[in-house]
């Protein structure tokens, strides 16, 4: 299935965050998450496309809240302000699974040379 996720979203950075611990890169391009007992491989097709192995139903149910797509993490990066961009350099994709058990309901950013991911 063909799908379009116009925000930032980068599965690499997801992976290499620490954030979410059952997802792997593959060697042909692809990534592979898994949550539960479902498992999802996204490959990339061009700017903001994606072929997923999964239903429709799958991915409004399972693997949108799982990525928080209801969130723009554009937006939100936005909205740091320009000081706190500086030095916090993951801030250029903000990305939490919803797997963690967490939700932003607000960010605050504090300076920190020990700890560059949100």
């Amino acid at each position: 299935m063909k799908i379009q996720i116009p925000d930032d979203f980068d599965p690499e950075k997801i992976i290499r965050s620490g954030q979410c611990f059952r997802a792997s890169a593959q060697p042909d391009g692809s990534f592979h998450f898994i949550t539960g007992k479902n498992t999802l491989s996204l490959s990339p097709l061009g700017t903001d496309t994606w072929e997923a192995d999964c239903t429709p139903y799958a991915w409004k149910r399972v693997w949108a809240p799982y990525f928080d797509l209801s969130v723009s993490y554009k937006s939100l990066r936005r909205s740091i302000p320009a000081y706190f961009q500086r030095v916090v350099v993951a801030a250029d994709v903000i990305v939490i699974p919803r797997s963690c058990s967490c939700s932003i309901q607000s960010i605050v950013a504090a300076p920190s040379c020990t700890s560059p991911i949100l």
